[in-house]
């Protein structure tokens, strides 16, 4: 299971709230779980959720996104809880209302549906970076959209978020860098900054051109499909890593 959960949000101080306040938010969130959750969450270093905030239209909007049904039955109904109307940010004092929840929810099972019996038509997918992302290898921060590790993240996150479905293969991620090719881009690089750390990260649109065979076109889709939930690279559940594929037409129904 997936879920999106919208939250449109009113601070009682304008012009606090920034996507660097993503930790707070994480806080929030933290506060409401059951201790053992909470706890389950910190000694497994996996997180099933992200919380992203942005700003739409000059609107705040709050954007928690569970990968699995124990996600969405600890964290989801704790924020959908009516009760759960407004919240404070203690670090800065601030109180903050929930003006609208807005609830999507996706199966896995849709996923594996459109990658069975959906055909890839177009052989280009456009992918827009909204929040900070960055990778982390051999101890470093990569800030640049490396292909191995972009889909290196997504598979990883996938086989994180189930419990049956292992989808980490190091022979097919060497097979999709290999057969993937950034062949345009639109990015600058930016500072996340979370606890008094900045993370250099990107931000901005990159366009891959995808070749080889139909199945490895559906099995790329169905990842970044996923990865507009789990977010792409490190501290997605912080507020790094929201992604938006930009071109939802790129199936067709179908199949072979």
């Amino acid at each position: 299971m997936l879920a999106r959960l919208k939250l449109t949000l009113e601070p009682e101080k304008d012009g606090k709230l920034n996507n660097n306040k993503g930790s707070l938010l994480h806080g929030v969130i933290m506060e409401l779980l059951e201790p053992e959750y909470a706890e389950e969450i910190h000694s497994s270093g996996l997180n099933p959720f992200t919380s992203t905030l942005t700003v739409i239209d000059g609107k705040y909007v709050w954007y928690v996104n569970a990968l699995n049904k124990t996600a969405y039955k600890n964290i989801i109904m704790k924020l959908l809880d009516d009760e759960f109307n407004e919240f404070l940010i203690k670090h800065d004092d601030m109180s903050v209302k929930i003006v609208s929840k807005e609830l999507v929810i996706k199966n896995k099972s849709e996923l594996l549906e459109d990658f069975y019996h959906k055909e890839v038509q177009d052989n280009y997918i456009k992918i827009r970076f909204i929040t900070p992302t960055a990778f982390k290898s051999n101890g470093e921060y990569i800030f640049y959209p490396d292909k191995y590790l972009l889909f290196k993240s997504l598979m990883n996150k996938y086989s994180a978020s189930s419990n049956d479905e292992n989808l980490y293969d190091e022979d097919t991620l060497d097979e999709i860098t290999a057969k993937t090719k950034i062949v345009s881009y639109n990015l600058k690089s930016v500072k996340f900054h979370m606890e008094g750390i900045r993370i250099p990260g990107f931000i901005g649109n990159i366009t891959i051109k995808m070749n080889g065979q139909d199945t490895m076109k559906r099995f790329i889709r169905m990842l970044l499909e996923f990865g507009e939930y789990s977010g792409i690279g490190i501290k997605c559940s912080l507020g790094m890593g929201m992604i938006k594929l930009e071109d939802n037409s790129i199936y067709t129904r179908g199949g072979k």
